[in-house]
């Protein structure tokens, strides 16, 4: 009986100190990050790929969410991740671009959330120091590193009398194609760009010799470690054949040249019926005036609106090339939609047909 009573009061004596320790719980974790993907070879000014690993210890949240501080030498591409889900671990993968040799990744800070009023506390993962390489530059190099780089289609027409203007669109993997640039050309730009999850897109243009037959250039293939070239065959496009409500600016060339070498004979005409007096040549004064009206009627000229703004290309968001600063009448070459292809001072560009003057 004594024994019976001793092992009960040892036993109240146990549960007692277990409900009243001076022993704090153990706060349970409810989010643990890891680095599951960093990449070995890294060059300077590549984007590159950082794999999180993240595991939930809840069974039931929303999402994970991630906010990052501390960067240096670096650039976040896009903070919101590729995810991949597996059982319980969830891989995120985030892009970063490396600006500088030495470098470190941002501390990644994340949080679970359970609702749209309540999260987790904040879980911290230490940014890793990392270093990337210099590439040995191509003459030719477009300061473009991809996975790939496709050149979908292109185009050239002429843009002045000695000048062409070369349009192409391409598509490329594991890069921001904002950063190309072929240094030994002067005027180059994007007309459009455009990057999402499957790649990086854009139309680009380049005004050139017209006595260059082929663009080359290359870039830097991370799949293969290697420059790979790029060759677009310059070939000259008649515009009226390209487009049919385009008119080739060259035509008005040879119209101008009709006209001045008509001019010209009118005039020699008349001075040889002065000197010989023989009425043949006063008749053929008469037919190099008529060739010379024809050809000025064919030329269409029109009022163009101070402040007009002159495209490369018939689109809103094309290239700006220049701003009219007063009135002028200037020579138009075709419409295209709701533009109108104007010359101006021997060179072509876009303007919106509502910067022409009220006839």
């Amino acid at each position: 009986m004594r024994s019976l009573i001793l092992v009960l009061l040892l036993l109240c004596i146990s549960l007692y100190g277990e409900g009243y320790s001076d022993t704090p719980d153990v706060e349970e974790k409810e989010l643990y990050l890891s680095y599951a993907v960093v990449p070995k070879k890294i060059y300077l000014h590549q984007q590159f790929d950082v794999t999180i690993k993240a595991v939930v210890t809840q069974q039931r949240f929303l999402d994970i969410e991630y906010a990052f501080k501390g960067f240096d030498g670096v650039t976040l591409v896009d903070s919101k991740p590729k995810r991949v889900i597996k059982g319980r671990y969830y891989y995120d993968t985030f892009t970063f671009k490396a600006n500088r040799h030495y470098m470190q990744l941002p501390t990644i800070v994340a949080k679970v959330r359970y609702s749209p009023y309540h999260t987790s506390k904040t879980y911290e993962l230490e940014g890793l120091k990392l270093e990337s390489i210099a590439l040995t530059l191509n003459q030719d190099f477009a300061h473009t590193i991809c996975k790939n780089f496709y050149v979908e289609k292109y185009k050239t027409t002429r843009y002045s009398p000695s000048k062409v203007i070369t349009l192409f669109s391409a598509v490329a993997k594991g890069c921001d194609l904002k950063d190309f640039h072929i240094d030994s050309i002067a005027k180059q730009g994007f007309e459009s760009i455009q990057n999402d999850e499957n790649g990086s897109k854009m139309t680009y243009y380049l005004v050139l010799d017209d006595t260059l037959e082929n663009l080359e250039f290359s870039y830097f293939n991370l799949e293969n470690d290697q420059y790979e070239k790029v060759l677009i065959p310059i070939i000259i496009e008649d515009d009226s054949v390209s487009t049919q409500s385009d008119l080739a600016p060259q035509d008005s060339n040879h119209k101008r040249i009709k006209i001045a070498l008509a001019a010209g004979f009118m005039g020699l005409f008349i001075l040889l019926f002065f000197l010989r007096g023989h009425i043949i040549y006063l008749l053929l004064a008469a037919v190099a005036l008529a060739v010379t009206i024809a050809n000025s009627m064919a030329i269409e000229t029109r009022c163009v609106k101070k402040g007009a703004k002159i495209h490369i290309l018939p689109m809103h968001n094309s290239t700006l090339f220049d701003i009219l600063n007063k009135e002028q009448t200037l020579e138009v070459l075709a419409t295209q939609g709701e533009y109108t292809k104007i010359k101006i001072n021997n060179t072509t560009g876009w303007i919106n047909s509502e910067d022409l003057c009220n006839p």
